[in-house]
């Protein structure tokens, strides 16, 4: 999802912070069923704002911030500590891939 379609659920929810259960409902709601890889990237590429091939928890919280999914620290690290299967306390690719493939399924 964009930047702009996360932002319209937040204004949807009419709420001014939301569970990380929440955050994924209305988030996943937003992705289609199946993706390019190129949309996957692209994804990525919004999350990880320095480029350097992770989603640190900074800029999970800046996220979440900006479109006012949260002003919790402590939502930011449960993000972070959930999608990150590697152990490095951020979110690579590899791991943030694992998450759409689980998160988000292809019709039957």
């Amino acid at each position: 999802p964009t930047e702009a379609e996360i932002a319209d659920v937040v204004r949807q929810t009419a709420s001014d912070t939301m569970s990380f259960d929440d955050f994924l409902t209305h988030v996943t709601r937003l992705m289609p069923l199946r993706y390019t890889p190129q949309e996957v990237v692209e994804a990525f590429r919004i999350f990880d704002k320095d480029h350097d091939g992770y989603i640190s928890y900074n800029e999970m919280r800046d996220i979440l911030k900006a479109n006012q999914l949260s002003s919790r620290d402590e939502e930011s690290i449960a993000m972070i500590k959930f999608m990150d299967k590697s152990g490095h306390g951020k979110i690579s690719y590899k791991d943030f891939m694992a998450f759409v493939k689980s998160e988000v399924r292809a019709p039957e």
